[in-house]
C-alpha cells in the first residue's frame, strides 16, 4: 500500500510538475518511511519522508515536532484535503499528494502546485442482501 501511493506521487510529480524523483525505502530509521530523491534541473535534494494513505488534523502535531529536528521533512498520501493542505503550508511543512499537488521548500526551491484533483476509485455496485419478495 505505502509504495503504491509513492509510486503515484512520483509518477505525479513527473506528469504534473516536470520533477524527477527516486524512491529509497528505509529499514534502518524507523521514524521516518524512506528517503524521497527530487531532481529538477541541475539540482538534486535528499528529503526524509513520511507515507501516509491521507493526513488528518490531529497528525498535524506529530508532523510540526518531526519537522523542528528535521526541516526537509516530506510528506506523501493518496490525498490530502485542501485545508490541511493549507496547514501544512503555513506550518512550512513539505508535501506532495498522489494527485499532483505539492509544496516544496527547499534552499533556492520553491514549488507550489495546487488544483490538481485525484482520481476516485471505481465504486462496484453491492448486490442487495436481501430480495424483494
Amino acid at each position: 500500500m505505502e509504495e503504491q501511493i509513492i509510486y503515484k506521487a512520483i509518477k505525479a510529480l513527473d506528469e504534473m510538475v516536470g520533477l524527477k524523483s527516486r524512491w529509497y525505502a528505509s529499514l534502518k530509521n524507523k521514524a521516518f518511511d524512506g528517503r524521497m530523491e527530487i531532481k529538477h534541473n541541475n539540482q538534486k535534494y535528499s528529503f526524509p519522508t513520511i507515507v501516509k494513505k491521507d493526513i488528518k488534523n490531529v497528525q498535524l502535531v506529530n508532523f510540526l515536532s518531526l519537522r523542528e529536528t528535521t526541516p526537509d521533512l516530506i510528506i506523501v498520501a493518496d490525498s490530502i484535503y485542501p485545508a490541511i493542505r493549507e496547514q501544512l503550508r503555513k506550518m512550512q511543512i513539505n508535501y506532495i499528494d498522489s494527485a499532483g499537488n505539492c509544496s516544496i521548500r527547499k534552499d533556492a526551491w520553491i514549488i507550489l502546485q495546487e488544483g490538481f484533483k485525484s482520481d476516485s476509485p471505481l465504486t462496484i455496485p453491492k448486490p442487495a442482501s436481501f430480495s424483494k419478495t
